[in-house]
Parts: structure tokens; C-alpha cells; sequence
């Protein structure tokens, strides 16, 4: 299965590494029995990706009576504290699940899309090593035949077990595609592409539409629709 990708930024695109297939470590336990030697364990990555992170991050919660503060760790931070702001997305504490797990996105800009009825699947990178496992990525799945938009890697962050800690090149998330049927599929091919202008007006038909409008389901059937005279794989 053919999946185009491409990174829909103007800004310092050459950070954004490609997607990696994933492939578990080996087992390096003293009695070579742990559990990265279990074939079913090891079959888990089987047709998975993984995006890494582009820049390294640490963060600092401070817990006062009436607030809270969030801020960057530095030197280790890469991204200049003037424009953090503008990468860092934290919800407000009423949409927690827990006072404790504070919920932030931050921007990914990769779009997956294909010519055929093709699922992508966003899940949390397990088996793949983090410098930190105090967060997890909160899961997604959307339909990237009709539906063409940047990805959103969105996070819980568990404060209770201090700073989050992100190394350039730590696993962020992991990709999984499914066909139709919703069945995983085994054999993709995945290729980078340029923004094309057909890609272009695709991207603009969704863009901040979450802001202005919701419920969105009916808008995606008829962005289905008008897939079917457009091929966006050449």
C-alpha cells in the first residue's frame, strides 16, 4: 500500500525528521530471557512508524495555592523561550482527567494521505526507548483518505513524577494504517512528497476548522465524496 507523506510547515522544515518503521530492541537482559525476546512481544511493532521529537524539551510544573506554572528547563531546552509559547498548547485544567495529569499539545506537522480508504492510527510509542516515562500520547484514529491535515501530538504529562523530559530524537508517537475492512495493513510503502497545489486546496479544507465548527462527521463524508475525482499519489 502506497502513503504519501509530506511536513506542512514554512518554518524550519528540515527539523522534522522522517517517519521510522519501529523495530524492537534486542535483548540484552542478563539471562537473555526478558520479555524482548518473546516473539509476540517483538510482533507488536510489526508495520508500526514512529515520528521523534525535533527538538529537546524540558519542562517544570510549580503548584502555588490559586495557579500553576509551567516553564522551560535551560540550557537543555532547544526551542528559544520567546517562541515556546507558540508551540506549546497546555488545556485548561477542567478538561484533566486528573489534577495531576495535565493535558498539552504541541504541533506535528506531517500529513499521511493516500488514494485509497486507508485509516492512520496514533498511539503512544510502547517498546521504544523515552528518556522519560512520566507521559503518554493520547490516541487517535481518522480516516486520511478523505480528511487531509497535519497531525497534533497530544500528550498527558504525569507531574507527580517531576520534570517531562524530551531528547531530540526520542519517539513521540507511533503510526499504525488500516485498510477498509479495518485491518492492519502489512506492506506499506511510505513516500515524501511535495505540497502539490491539488494537495494544497485539500489541506485548506480542514484547516482550524475544530475552532469554528462541531461535529464534523457529516463534512467529512462529503470531503469523501469529492475525493473520488482526485488523486493526490502521482
Amino acid at each position: 500500500m502506497n502513503i504519501g507523506w509530506c511536513v506542512n510547515t514554512d518554518d524550519h522544515s528540515i527539523i522534522f525528521n522522517d517517519p521510522v518503521r519501529a523495530i524492537p530492541k534486542k535483548d540484552d537482559s542478563i539471562n537473555k530471557r526478558g520479555y524482548l525476546s518473546c516473539p509476540s512481544v517483538r510482533s507488536f511493532l510489526d508495520n508500526k512508524f514512529y515520528i521523534s521529537s525535533p527538538y529537546s524539551l524540558q519542562l517544570r510544573f510549580i503548584d502555588f495555592p490559586e495557579r500553576f506554572e509551567i516553564y522551560p528547563v535551560y540550557p537543555f531546552t532547544s526551542i528559544n523561550e520567546n517562541i515556546l509559547r507558540n508551540y506549546l498548547f497546555v488545556e485548561h485544567h477542567s478538561s484533566w482527567r486528573d489534577k495531576f495529569l495535565i493535558t498539552i499539545q504541541m504541533p506535528s506537522p506531517y500529513i499521511f494521505f493516500t488514494d485509497d480508504l486507508v485509516y492512520l492510527e496514533q498511539s503512544h510509542p510502547l517498546l521504544l526507548d523515552q528518556t522519560k516515562i512520566n507521559w503518554r500520547t493520547i490516541p487517535g484514529k481518522f480516516d486520511i483518505y478523505s480528511w487531509q491535515r497535519p497531525l497534533n501530538w497530544a500528550f498527558e504529562w504525569d507531574v507527580r513524577l517531576g520534570d517531562l523530559i524530551i531528547k531530540s530524537g526520542d519517539p513521540l508517537y507511533t503510526l499504525n494504517f488500516y485498510n477498509s475492512k479495518n485491518s492492519l495493513i502489512d506492506n506499506v510503502n511510505l513516500k515524501k512528497y511535495k505540497i502539490t497545489p491539488e494537495l494544497k486546496e485539500r489541506i485548506s479544507l480542514s484547516h482550524g476548522i475544530t475552532k469554528v465548527k462541531k461535529g464534523i462527521n457529516s463534512l467529512i463524508e462529503k470531503s469523501k465524496k469529492e475525493r473520488e475525482k482526485i488523486k493526490l499519489l502521482k
